[in-house]
């Protein structure tokens, strides 16, 4: 069987006709694995297909508890299918791994990640997974505990070493009330994570491992006075956007966060916000103790604290004039002509 394809027609995105260039338009598998993360695999469809890009979604029939078949198809544009034996002429097990230019999987369970370390084959997405030869992503999520059970910590070294790009889970709300790592990094991080594999498949190496990074980010807000400050439009989204990659790429990252346009905390970075100079972590030197490497993309306006002090001391004591009663208020000419 040929494994080369025509270029896949252009598609209308979700909501409107895409006008992405035709060069840009990729094929690309959204596998959904069965976890209650699987409704936020509807937005990265929603994104793929908007951009342009022709997306077949393959659930596992445990995905289809959480998110039914007939929302995957109307995102997509495309059927939906879980097993091997449905348009069987076609022979899509194969075909679909064969034609991807990318291959996504969110989200990624503790058992979907073991299935395809072991090489199973037994329903549609591993099964793509195997003939699949272009870049794969594993966007895990699952309690902490299985997070870190060792069965799973040696699937995702081993899913690494074989090229796998797996990326950090995010840490947060988890199912009922647990918190901590292995929530599902946000839509919109998984999007932009994947869209640099598809410009290049070695975009996400995993070189930093063991490093220590440090980022700022975002501008601060240096008081004048009890009503005005100081500050400046940085939007933060650079310090932002370095601290999300260093960490994709196995370094230890804190970001130090001030003022941001509303920018959601990147997955498996430790964030410190704060809103003054003064409050930053950097200049005590405490977010440096072993750090390797400094990214400042901060906008920090201060002033030295005698200027504050000195404005302060002026206001207050003319608060003290002011709020005195018995300082009685002379007239202007009569105080010019015992003047003169």
């Amino acid at each position: 069987m040929s494994t080369t394809s025509a270029a896949p027609e252009p598609r209308s995105g979700v909501g409107g006709v895409s006008d992405a260039p035709t060069s840009i338009r990729k094929r690309i598998v959204v596998g959904v694995g069965g976890g209650i993360a699987a409704y936020k695999a509807c937005s990265i469809i929603r994104s793929f297909t908007e951009s342009g890009h022709h997306v077949r979604v393959i659930p596992t029939e445990s995905a289809l508890e959480f998110v039914g078949r007939a929302t995957f198809e109307a995102l997509s544009g495309n059927p939906v299918h879980t097993g091997v034996f449905n348009d069987v002429p076609q022979v899509p097990h194969v075909r679909l791994g064969q034609e991807a230019d990318l291959v996504v999987i969110a989200p990624a369970t503790a058992d979907l990640m073991a299935r395809a370390v072991m090489g199973r084959a037994d329903d549609l997405l591993t099964a793509t997974l195997l003939t699949a030869r272009c870049p794969v992503v594993f966007a895990p999520a699952m309690h902490t505990e299985m997070w870190e059970h060792p069965a799973t910590v040696s699937n995702v070294a081993t899913l690494r070493s074989r090229g796998v790009h797996v990326i950090e889970p995010a840490s947060g709300r988890l199912t009922g009330k647990d918190t901590g790592a292995g929530r599902l990094p946000e839509p919109d991080e998984i999007v932009g994570l994947a869209s640099l594999l598809l410009e290049r498949s070695d975009a996400l190496p995993r070189d930093l491992e063991g490093r220590r990074i440090l980022v700022t980010a975002g501008g601060t807000r240096e008081p004048l006075d009890p009503v005005r400050f100081l500050g400046n439009r940085s939007s933060g989204k650079q310090g932002y956007a370095l601290a999300r990659l260093a960490a994709q790429r196995g370094a230890h990252v804190t970001l130090i966060a001030g003022y941001t346009a509303d920018l959601a905390d990147p997955a498996a970075v430790d964030v410190v916000h704060i809103k003054t100079a003064r409050r930053s972590p950097v200049g005590s030197g405490k977010a440096r103790t072993g750090t390797r490497r400094s990214r400042h993309g901060c906008g920090c306006r201060g002033l030295p604290p005698h200027h504050r002090r000195r404005q302060q001391d002026q206001e207050g004591r003319k608060r003290t004039r002011l709020d005195q009663p018995h300082q009685k208020c002379r007239h202007p000419r009569r105080s010019r002509r015992s003047a003169s």
